[in-house]
């Protein structure tokens, strides 16, 4: 993997890891980033905008409409990630 050590593949690399889609990880470290990263975006971001909607819904449907355009960006980010994780045996395959 000498390849990947290049200046060029470092913030990839970085950042790859950093959310446990880098292929060459071992299968326990990845599962244990990616745990952490569900129970984070779960309990820190989208349940909170969950509330936020459910509160104001009714009573001031501006603020409604302005959660709900974050929390569809976060749940189309959220959906590229799990995307990424499920086809990621085929992207290995690939190479």
């Amino acid at each position: 993997m000498e390849i990947f050590d290049q200046h060029y593949f470092s913030v990839n690399k970085a950042l790859l890891k950093s959310t446990g889609l880098w292929p060459y990880e071992s299968r326990r470290r990845k599962f244990c980033i990616r745990t952490f990263i569900n129970l984070i975006l779960g309990v820190f971001v989208i349940f909170p905008q969950l509330v936020r909607i459910y509160n104001y819904f009714g009573v001031n449907m501006d603020m409604v409409l302005e959660h709900a355009a974050i929390l569809l960006f976060i749940l189309t980010t959220y959906l590229k990630f799990l995307t990424s994780v499920y086809y990621e045996e085929k992207v290995v395959t690939y190479r």
